[in-house]
């Protein structure tokens, strides 16, 4: 009988020779790569694990085959990323099908213009279908950041309008991309609304989230007089999503960690009496008014406060 010849698959630079180190090294790209074309499914089938091989054989073509295969090979992914990835990669491979179809036509500048314009309004369309969906709209705005720039630059006031109150978490979203947040922070106008819509600065702030956060806008409607508990579930299912953190108490002077150093977060809010740093750069304290209105991006979160009446308020990004 002929030697079966085992070969191994390389997942993001990493030799593949058992379904551990699958999961350890597991890149959805490379891995959907190798499903799509049969090399996962060959390795399977001569490494041996014919139950795995069996569960990849049924994915049905109406399911999303890298959510099926983290299932599968039972992969400890956050869901957030998972759709983050899944997401970038979407956009990816239709950004290299839409270079292929211009390469193989001869397009006249005109018309790539045209479908270059066209493509920048779909992807509006697609916010306004994607306003709940934070971990979409993330990577749209990257997306808008990197292929888009410059008709954002001239569609900046417009867009700002536009989304303000029908999809304000893509206004979050634009807020913490660093390439384009500055379109909106540097106009007068825009920045004074974002101040006014989207945090609470010189307000009192109370411990609970649906009391103070901006929600009111992401709603698109005022918190219900005589059902409190109803919208304040429903902002405690946003603040999930979006990652919106809160934090009150006293610290007698000294610094409290509240986020470590390799997690960025943006700050919404912060009380008056209180000082802020960066664990990387904690001598460079921060006010309230050095926050107020700037939505201030640190690398973790160092927080001091000398009441425990009041809120910081944070966002991971």
């Amino acid at each position: 009988m002929a030697k079966t010849i085992k070969f191994n698959l390389i997942i993001d630079g990493n030799p593949i020779r058992s379904i551990k180190d699958l999961q350890e090294s597991f890149s959805i790209e490379d891995v959907l790569d190798f499903y799509h074309r049969g090399m996962l499914q060959k390795w399977l089938k001569v490494r041996g694990y014919e139950d795995y091989l069996k569960k990849v054989e049924a994915i049905k073509p109406n399911k999303s085959a890298i959510i099926e295969l983290i299932k599968i090979f039972d992969v400890e992914l956050d869901e957030q990323r998972i759709k983050e990835d899944v997401y970038a990669l979407e956009f990816m491979e239709k950004r290299k099908a839409e270079l292929a179809r211009w390469e193989q036509k001869d397009t006249k500048a005109v018309n790539m213009i045209n479908e270059y314009n066209n493509s920048y309004e779909q992807i509006k369309k697609d916010i306004l279908e994607h306003k709940e969906d934070m971990p979409y709209l993330k990577v749209v705005v990257q997306e808008l950041s990197t292929e888009y720039k410059y008709l954002f630059s001239l569609d900046y006031w417009k867009f700002f309008w536009d989304f303000k109150d029908t999809v304000p978490l893509v206004i979050y979203a634009i807020l913490m991309n660093c390439t384009l947040r500055d379109y909106f922070l540097n106009d007068l106008v825009i920045c004074k609304e974002l101040k006014k819509s989207f945090t609470l600065a010189d307000q009192a702030y109370k411990k609970e989230v649906y009391n103070y956060l901006p929600f009111v806008s992401i709603f698109g409607e005022k918190p219900p007089q005589d059902d409190g508990d109803k919208f304040k579930n429903k902002v405690t299912e946003i603040s999930k999503i979006i990652k919106v953190f809160s934090f009150a108490g006293q610290t007698d002077g000294y610094w409290k960690d509240l986020v470590e150093k390799d997690v960025k977060v943006m700050i919404l809010s912060m009380p008056s009496s209180s000082l802020i740093a960066s664990p990387v750069k904690k001598s460079e304290e921060l006010n309230s008014k050095d926050v107020s209105g700037n939505f201030v991006i640190l690398n973790g979160l160092l927080y001091k406060s000398k009441t425990a009446d009041e809120c910081i308020i944070y966002m991971e990004i």
